[in-house]
């Protein structure tokens, strides 16, 4: 029977020689820099109607080793610019901020394939608009909520300029137990990388 000391010394063993194999990638040492992208997202509504989303975001670039790219991101998103047709008088108008911590792992390359995961929340608006022929004063449609979210995404960046300006197609899925509506998103992302 082994004691914890035992054990413990096993477990530093076994990491330590996990970190061994990673010992022959050579470490690349690069300045931290910022990378601003901004772009838009496109998904089919329930009606098929496609809408927008526009985006912005903020990367932190990091090459644990040559070739490979670790990117943690926030990204904040708002949908809503489009709504479903509704009838004049009456119409609910829903309206999202949608923000998230994401982590692109990707290959530094001529092309740039990356794989995204990401977790957040979206703050939801609910407003009931109606003309002034319509009484609400009891009405209890107005209202917000937050959802939780999570997302996975593909893309292909596209470098030009020596790696400062990347053009990114991409398909996110996103889920949220509380929407069943979210699903597929297709965008276009342009990041531009400050030093």
């Amino acid at each position: 029977m082994r004691g914890p000391v035992t054990r413990g010394a096993s477990a530093l063993a076994s990491a330590l020689g996990a970190l061994a194999l990673l010992a022959p990638l050579p470490l690349v040492a690069e300045p931290l820099g910022v990378v601003l992208g901004g772009g838009v997202s496109a998904y089919a509504d329930v009606d098929h109607r496609w809408g927008l989303v526009p985006e912005l975001s903020v990367r932190v670039p990091l090459t644990p080793a040559r070739g490979l790219a670790l990117e943690p991101t926030v990204r904040l998103g708002y949908r809503g610019l489009s709504q479903p047709p509704q009838p004049q008088g009456l119409a609910l108008r829903e309206r999202d901020l949608v923000g998230t911590a994401e982590l692109a792992v990707g290959w530094a390359g001529a092309v740039r394939p990356t794989l995204t995961v990401g977790a957040g929340v979206i703050a939801r608006s609910l407003a009931l608009d109606t003309s002034e022929m319509i009484d609400t004063s009891d009405a209890r449609a107005d209202r917000r909520e937050l959802l939780p979210l999570l997302t996975a995404q593909v893309g292909l960046g596209l470098p030009a300029r020596d790696g400062t300006l990347v053009v990114e197609p991409y398909a996110r899925y996103g889920w949220s137990p509380d929407d069943d509506r979210l699903g597929l998103t297709w965008g276009l992302e342009l990041r531009v990388a400050l030093r």
